[in-house]
């Protein structure tokens, strides 16, 4: 049988007050072939900085900038 891997693409700007309730959310999720991408359209806050630390634990999340 195969596993069928849901992608989810995840765009923030800006999004240092939400991003980590969001990003736990999608972790707590039960299905386990999840892909998840980050898009972050060169935000100026520290959006990034909360992104890469928290991806460092899950290797299902991945960012791009």
């Amino acid at each position: 049988m195969s596993k069928d891997i849901v992608t989810i693409v995840v765009p923030v700007y800006n999004a240092e007050k939400t991003i980590l309730k969001c990003l736990d959310s999608i972790q707590a999720q039960t299905y386990l072939w999840l892909d998840i991408i980050i898009v972050d359209d060169c935000s100026t806050d520290q959006t990034s900085f909360l992104i890469n630390n928290f991806i460092v634990k899950n290797s299902r999340f991945r960012l791009i900038q």
